[in-house]
């Protein structure tokens, strides 16, 4: 598994698009979960993607940090080859990490993750992947083993809420006076 698009193999796609992202989860430790992506080709496990946009990963504050985590429902063992794609809306990449002969147990909780420096991509290279505040995650799942895998791509998005306020002063220009 080299990367993107370098890979023939047929797999399962996870793609998650996240709206509002610069609004999201203002506290460290908050996080986003996306919608449970089923694989039936993948003796129907369940996947999800945990974001946490505001992490402290080691001694970089302010991490970007995305996991791939696996349901308790399925087969009992799978082995896969992951990619974890950090890209903007219109597919420019920004990160991408590669795990090999990843072994989920349904009886553990098991992930993988990538981490991502915050301020790169909301300062740095706003322009290219916040470009209409819309973040893509992309998950891609290949199996190790020799069964037959048909490709399946599923997906999700979310919508941050934003919470807007507004103030009105019920003055008249008129009411005030000038002084000069």
């Amino acid at each position: 598994m080299e990367g993107r698009g370098n890979d023939d193999r047929k797999c399962c796609t996870m793609i998650w698009i996240i709206e509002n992202f610069r609004y999201s989860c203002q506290e460290s430790h908050d996080s986003l979960s996306s919608p449970i992506f089923d694989f039936e080709s993948l003796e129907n496990t369940k996947w999800y993607l945990y974001l946490f946009p505001r992490e402290h990963f080691l001694e970089i504050e302010n991490v970007i940090n995305i996991f791939v985590c696996r349901d308790v429902e399925g087969a009992k063992l799978i082995n896969l080859d992951i990619e974890i794609v950090l890209s903007s809306m219109n597919g420019t990449i920004y990160k991408e990490e590669c795990f090999k002969d990843v072994c989920f147990d349904k009886d553990y909780y098991q992930h993988v993750s990538a981490n991502i420096e915050r301020r790169k991509i909301l300062h740095l290279n706003e322009n290219v992947f916040l470009r209409n505040d819309s973040l893509m995650v992309q998950c891609r799942l290949w199996r190790t083993d020799d069964a037959t895998l048909k490709g399946e791509q599923i997906i999700a998005r979310t919508v941050v809420e934003i919470e807007r306020r507004s103030f009105y002063l019920g003055y008249k220009l008129s009411d005030f006076k000038s002084n000069f």
